[in-house]
């Protein structure tokens, strides 16, 4: 049996997965990865002896969780193992950055596991109003890419009717798609 404790800030949910390694008298022998919501896993059917009669030791150890320190593993493959993460604090903190329709990065902010960052001011492009921001950045488990997402003004400065897209890709052939909008 293999326990997982997470040692995170209060209400810090959505634990990534964590693969943990078995190793058979220092080799390895078997890999299980245990989701993060789950806080526990088990090398089920594992001989405790050789044909022979020579007993095995077991050991685990663990990859490296983004936003994490490896605290310890602890106990025994009798007592089973413990693995405790703790959310980094300086160089285990997490990047989100905020990226604008020309892929010029607005603001880039470094939050803690678990953590949320905080949206900058709307940005302004001219001919387009600002419809929000696309991605995540709330409740960080890994580093994230948040895009700022536009809807076109019409020719007349209202939203709606026929126009185009500047999601538009010429395909082979000279045809023209624009991910499903109907454009007639």
């Amino acid at each position: 049996m293999v326990s997982l404790v997470w040692d995170v800030p209060n209400g810090a949910s959505n634990m990534p997965p964590v693969t943990v390694h078995l190793l058979r008298d220092g080799k390895p022998f078997r890999t299980i990865t245990i989701e993060g919501g789950s806080l526990e896993g088990s090398f089920d059917g594992v001989p405790k002896a050789s044909a022979d009669g020579r007993g095995y030791t077991y050991t685990v150890s663990s990859n490296t969780v983004p936003g994490f320190t490896l605290v310890g593993i602890t106990g025994s493959a009798e007592a089973g193992f413990v693995i405790t993460n703790r959310a980094g604090e300086h160089d285990g903190m997490l990047n989100v950055r905020f990226i604008d329709w020309n892929g010029v990065e607005i603001d880039a902010q470094q939050v803690p596991f678990g953590g949320s960052a905080k949206p900058p001011k709307d940005p302004v492009r001219e001919g387009y109003v600002f419809a929000g921001w696309a991605g995540s950045y709330q409740n960080i488990t890994r580093n994230a890419y948040v895009y700022a997402q536009y809807d076109r003004m019409a020719p007349n400065g209202e939203f709606g009717g026929d126009y185009i897209f500047d999601a538009m890709l010429p395909l082979a052939g000279g045809a023209v798609s624009n991910f499903g909008d109907c454009v007639e």
